[in-house]
């Protein structure tokens, strides 16, 4: 099939309910093509293309990481500061390495302070993918599963409900659950900004190596079958 079958349908056939931030770089109105901004479809957030960060039209569109340095600035938007939030990206990693991450609020790695919310492919002696959530004092949602090959497009989903109910953070990938944990508290710290492909100032290395091509959140808890309606409406542009 033609990608313009699926991009096309991507405006229509994705979850709307509960959308609050909708950045899919295949779009000129997210993207135009140069400079260094980029806008959430839905709620007209901006981003900032950091120390060189790039784009690349490949599969219509995506935000290229070096691995290195390169993020996106997306400020600290109230969007981010509560749960219950699902977020949702398309990702394709060039090579495994220390802390490829996929957004963070706060630093790629560091201690409890440092990190508001991650959703890291850690590193290449690990086999884990974390989605953290911490409260300033402990990471209330600590979850690792298997992460995901590299070379690949893939489709992650990291959610939380914002309580301490039995299972309710999870991480799925390419339309699975690979894993669910129970949150040791409600707590959220939310003293730092959100980064696509994510960010530290002291430590390289420790951001996304790879194309982000759609970062998605929802103020609420996708349902399995939601999940399911995003990834078959996107599958075929990055050839699943």
């Amino acid at each position: 099939m033609s990608k313009i079958g699926p991009i096309a349908q991507s405006d229509t056939s994705i979850i709307t309910d509960g959308l609050v931030f909708n950045m899919d770089f295949s779009k000129f109105a997210c993207y135009p093509r140069s400079g260094t901004t980029c806008t959430d479809l839905n709620s007209s957030i901006n981003g900032t293309f950091t120390n060189g960060a790039s784009f690349t039209s490949d599969d219509l569109g995506a935000f290229v990481g070096d691995g290195v340095d390169d993020h996106i600035n997306c400020g600290n938007n109230a969007i981010f500061q509560s749960f219950p939030l699902t977020i949702e990206a398309w990702v394709f990693c060039d090579a495994d390495k220390d802390r490829n991450a996929i957004l963070t609020k706060g630093r790629s790695s560091g201690n409890k302070t440092d990190r508001d919310m991650d959703i890291i492919w850690i590193d290449t002696t690990r086999t884990n993918m974390d989605f953290l959530v911490s409260d300033g004092s402990n990471f209330v949602v600590n979850l690792q599963t298997t992460k995901p090959s590299a070379g690949a497009w893939h489709h992650i989903v990291a959610q939380w409900d914002g309580t301490t109910n039995s299972n309710t953070a999870k991480l799925f990938t390419d339309n699975t659950l690979t894993g669910q944990t129970t949150a040791t508290g409600t707590g959220f710290r939310n003293a730092h900004n959100v980064f696509i492909g994510g960010q530290h100032p002291s430590n390289p290395n420790r951001t996304w190596d790879g194309k982000i091509a759609v970062i998605r959140a929802y103020n609420r808890v996708l349902t399995t079958d939601e999940i399911s309606i995003n990834y078959n409406a996107l599958k075929e542009r990055f050839g699943l």
